[in-house]
């Protein structure tokens, strides 16, 4: 009984991470209005990542740096494309260049800051080889 309740729970959770891997989520904001948004998340922060369900196509996350509305900032926010780019920008009137950037990433929160970090492959493989272990060992029983 109990290895059937071990199998199930091993299926359930293979399909949870498959299913959490069909929408990218990620974090959704601007520091013009959010102070939460800055550029280098305080921690801890109270943000959390946000499915991009409704951005079509959506499989990258997003963080830009640059000057909006007059005024140093950071948005984070879903995308269809890759937008990875950076450049140096002359606003007329000022006297020094402003260091604009796109960063993009592909797994679940990644735009919290400057690096791409990774989605946990290694926890689906972990989960994944204990699924085949649990689903030999009810097999082999089975015979």
């Amino acid at each position: 009984m109990i290895n059937n309740v071990s199998l199930v729970v091993g299926v359930m959770t293979l399909f949870g991470l498959f299913s959490a891997g069909l929408c990218i989520e990620c974090y959704r904001c601007n520091s013009t209005n959010n102070l939460d948004c800055l550029e280098k998340f305080m921690h801890p922060n109270p943000l959390r990542a946000d499915s991009c369900a409704d951005v079509f196509e959506a499989r990258y996350c997003i963080k830009t740096t640059g000057i909006y509305n007059g005024f140093v900032g950071t948005r984070r926010f879903c995308s269809a494309r890759d937008l990875e780019l950076c450049e140096f920008v002359y606003h007329e009137g000022e006297k020094r260049e402003y260091k604009g950037c796109v960063y993009t990433c592909e797994s679940d929160g990644c735009n919290t800051a400057i690096t791409n970090y990774q989605a946990p492959l290694p926890m689906f493989l972990i989960t994944f080889a204990i699924l085949v272990a649990l689903i030999s060992k009810h097999i082999s029983r089975s015979t």
